[in-house]
């Protein structure tokens, strides 16, 4: 096998596809990218002051993730996530469209955990245009409502930083590996 070991069993069936009366929930997939990339590059001081990477500081052109970021990137970004979805169930990243399907207003993450006392790490973020409406609180309910009704993680600690812990708070666990065994 190529790539991180998965995060579910082999018989756990992927959500490949949700709807809402707010919104459409599927999985990231290349061929998405520009929807994905447009959506983060209208967001990049949001992004850059609300979402982090588990402390690391991807930098692109000098510069803290999403800014620099190019279509290139973007599409590589995308293909990537679908890699990890499709081939290694390592990790999932799913966008949530408006209903027409036209516009990305929200990401939600669903990685393995590398922090001590936690297996699963769930994360949320919407386009910037979308915060006076109160939609970041709205899809983040709606997220970890759906990971605790759809996903095989109830035996396992789920973890929500920068909503449940602080992000200063959460980079400051050490770090810890587990396998995809406790999951059958």
């Amino acid at each position: 096998m190529i790539g991180p070991p998965p995060l579910v069993p082999s018989s756990f069936s992927i959500p490949m596809r949700v709807e809402t009366p707010d919104f459409v929930l599927v999985p990231l997939r290349w061929d998405r990218f520009h929807l994905d990339f447009e959506s983060y590059m209208s967001s990049v001081p949001h992004l850059q002051s609300t979402f982090d990477l588990d402390g690391s500081s991807l930098e692109l052109g000098g510069q803290r993730w999403p800014a620099n970021s190019d279509l290139e990137f973007a599409a590589i970004d995308a293909a990537w996530c679908q890699f990890e979805w499709q081939i290694t169930r390592s990790s999932f990243t799913y966008t949530a469209l408006d209903r027409e399907e036209q516009q990305q207003i929200a990401c939600g993450y669903i990685f393995r955990s590398f922090k001590v006392g936690y297996h699963v790490e769930c994360q949320t973020w919407v386009r910037a245009d979308r915060l006076q409406s109160g939609f970041d609180q709205t899809f983040f309910a709606w997220f970890r409502s759906w990971i605790d009704a759809a996903w095989p993680f109830a035996s396992l600690n789920v973890a929500y930083p920068g909503r449940d812990i602080p992000w200063p708070e959460w980079n400051r666990i050490p770090s810890q590996v587990w396998s995809a065994q406790t999951l059958r």
